[in-house]
């Protein structure tokens, strides 16, 4: 919950360690994971994010994933991966068209 409200506040390192502190425990909650990996994004820690999204984002079902996938296409993007920001972004617009910006990013991608 700390972690949470650390993320609300937009104190994203505070955010990152506590929510951190909580993954073992909540691995496969779509919620934290996509906290996790937006607090990790918005402090910097692109390639961290995507050490912990990645082995777990398929562990993540259906709608569930959208958002988990959309925060590890952004750090991926940030890591210059593009064409595997890219399939996670297919996977979020097949799952869930107009989610946030990712039809733009794909597009963009795709150019």
């Amino acid at each position: 919950e700390l972690g949470m409200a650390f993320r609300q506040m937009g104190m994203w390192e505070e955010a990152a360690e506590e929510l951190l502190a909580a993954l073992p425990l909540l691995a496969d909650d779509a919620e934290i994971l996509e906290a996790v990996g937006e607090s990790l994004r918005m402090a910097g820690r692109d390639n961290e994010a995507i050490a912990h999204l990645e082995p777990r984002v398929d562990r993540v079902q259906g709608d569930a994933a959208v958002g988990v996938r959309y925060q590890l296409a952004q750090a991926l993007l940030s890591s210059g991966r593009d064409a595997d920001a890219r399939e996670a972004l297919a996977l979020v617009e097949e799952v869930r068209p107009g989610y946030r910006d990712a039809a733009r990013l794909l597009s963009e991608l795709s150019h």
